[in-house]
């Protein structure tokens, strides 16, 4: 499976328990990156995530360690909606 296809079974089985916003979603290694492959699929069909906390994901950066423009942007869009001070 991959690691969207595993986003959507996520997403699926997330809904079934919660099926309206807001979502807070997050992971650790590879759920990192599956969280935020989750985030993208949801957010690229008009939903809402609130918060999305990912810890040691390493693939989220360029062997150099740093992040893309695109991720970069999609974090501080994720973020900026949630701080009061922007």
């Amino acid at each position: 499976m991959i690691v969207q296809e595993m986003a959507a079974h996520y997403i699926a089985d997330m809904r079934a328990v919660q099926p309206a916003e807001p979502y807070l979603l997050g992971g650790w290694s590879m759920g990192g990156i599956v969280g935020y492959e989750m985030a993208q699929q949801m957010r690229s069909r008009g939903e809402g995530v609130a918060l999305l906390g990912i810890n040691t994901a390493r693939s989220f950066t360029f062997s150099d360690g740093r992040i893309s423009h695109e991720q970069m942007d999609f974090i501080r869009e994720t973020f900026s909606r949630t701080d009061p001070g922007t």
